[in-house]
């Protein structure tokens, strides 16, 4: 493993970041925003 090109993992790993971040964020929002009952 070391030594080698990491080729488009780095950007499919940088995707998966900021595609949980955005969900995350969202969801988080969502529960945050709700009417209290």
């Amino acid at each position: 493993m070391l030594g080698t090109g990491i080729g488009h993992n780095g950007w499919l790993a940088v995707v998966w970041c900021v595609g949980l971040a955005a969900l995350g964020y969202l969801w988080s929002k969502s529960l945050f925003d709700r009417d209290p009952k």
